[in-house]
């Protein structure tokens, strides 16, 4: 009966301090000021451009040539968001296109804005599965 009541508190006790750090979190992150950002990835060859608004609205122009996309993101984005509200696509050419890819397969994205040309290579046929599933 006593281990019963003993490992119960330190099960609540536990929950109360996972509870407290996520609201410091929570409370650090909205504290800070809010200015434009605008980051250029450093991912070989090719572009990535992220931007977040101070209304924290975040935007992804390109994606490079492979999945390190994903990587930068993860530094700059706090460990719990997953998803981005728009992704943009200059053109189809694969340095720019692969790794949306992967970003479509591993966030959330609100809207997917490109300019309509179309695309021969194999990236381009998945970019538009992944957009339309």
């Amino acid at each position: 009966m006593r281990k019963n009541i003993k490992n119960s508190l330190y099960i609540f006790f536990g929950i109360l301090i996972l509870l407290n750090i996520l609201a410091w979190i929570t409370i650090y992150d909205l504290s800070k000021p809010r200015f434009l950002e605008v980051i250029f990835f450093d991912i070989g060859q090719g572009d990535a451009i992220f931007i977040e608004t101070p209304q924290r609205h975040q935007i992804l122009i390109d994606g490079g040539p492979s999945p390190k996309i994903l990587e930068k993101l993860g530094k700059e984005l706090p460990f719990y968001d997953r998803s981005v509200d728009l992704i943009i696509l200059t053109h189809p050419d694969p340095d720019h296109l692969n790794g949306l890819v992967e970003v479509l397969k591993s966030y959330k994205v609100d809207l997917v804005a490109f300019n309509g040309a179309k695309g021969t290579n194999p990236a381009f046929t998945e970019f538009k599965k992944q957009i339309f599933k």
